[in-house]
């Protein structure tokens, strides 16, 4: 099957025409090194060009948060929850939350009585919990999360309807049950657009197919 799956690679390639890449960054980038009693906002702006790609028969391919050096600041029971928010109020906004330490649960739900007034829907992307902590940071990692298909859908569903006035499109929230340094959030998205072969390319592309095929047969046959 060797040149039936070239034919079907460079057809493949023919299909894929361009793609994008698209990096966000908080202000201030630590998100204000995501303390225990507070839950954190950001409203994703700039989002013009990614929207008017999502417009023009692309697709969101990928996506990542990355956090860097992240620690909690002792050892002990601790969790961040990171969420994905619709139409959120724009920039970085924190709200008092969990007084109590001892306190893990996520600010971000949809049973938050005041949540409509901050943002228009939410959703769990993930959590991450600090294996070890403390030790003034020895032990601090580089946190990745990359979103899922579903996380992508939610994400594109969120970009292309209608933004309430004066807020963002999409944003993220986090919630950190316990406080965690870090030295800088961002939000990278991947971007491609698939396009359709002219027919000249798509009947190049089967007769290599077909013709890998015939070949193959007559291989066959004869041994």
């Amino acid at each position: 099957m060797k040149f039936a799956s070239i034919a079907l690679g460079l057809l493949a390639v023919v299909s894929t025409a361009s793609a994008g890449m698209y990096t966000f960054t908080p202000n201030p980038s630590d998100l204000g090194d995501l303390d225990h009693h507070t839950a954190v906002a950001w409203g994703i702006t700039g989002t013009a060009g990614l929207q008017s790609q999502l417009a023009s028969g692309y697709r969101i391919s990928g996506a990542t948060i990355c956090i860097e050096n992240i620690w909690d600041w002792k050892v002990e029971q601790d969790k961040l929850f990171i969420n994905l928010l619709d139409d959120p109020k724009t920039g970085v906004r924190t709200y008092s939350d969990n007084t109590n330490d001892n306190v893990l649960s996520n600010f971000f739900t949809a049973s938050n009585s005041s949540s409509s007034s901050r943002w228009n829907g939410q959703s769990l992307l993930t959590t991450w919990t600090d294996p070890k902590g403390g030790s003034n940071g020895a032990f601090a990692i580089d946190y990745t999360y990359n979103f899922g298909s579903a996380d992508l859908a939610l994400l594109t569903s969120y970009l292309s309807d209608p933004t309430a006035s004066n807020r963002a499109a999409f944003g993220l929230g986090f919630d950190p049950d316990c406080h965690y340094y870090n030295d800088g959030i961002k939000l990278i998205i991947y971007t491609e657009k698939i396009s359709i072969p002219d027919a000249g390319s798509t009947v190049l592309m089967l007769g290599l197919g077909l013709g890998a095929l015939v070949a193959i047969r007559r291989r066959t046959l004869r041994s």
